[in-house]
């Protein structure tokens, strides 16, 4: 989890890390960070216009952290 932390942050761009942070950070109970990292992966998702990404990418973030999406 520290490594994906690291390249999640250390690459703001790619919604890919920070989904992949994210889901992670639910799994260990970390429901803020996880919240905040898949918030941002849907945010990528949307600016690059891919839809269908996005989609998956809002359904993690609703059953990884109920009642804590943006």
């Amino acid at each position: 989890m520290v490594a994906l932390r690291e390249a999640a942050f250390g690459n703001d761009r790619s919604a890919r890390l920070w989904t992949l942070y994210g889901v992670q950070c639910a799994r260990a109970g970390r429901l803020d960070a996880a919240s905040q990292a898949l918030n941002h992966a849907l945010w990528l998702r949307e600016r690059a216009n891919e839809a269908g990404k996005a989609r998956v990418t809002r359904g993690l973030l609703e059953r990884a952290t109920p009642g804590r999406a943006a």
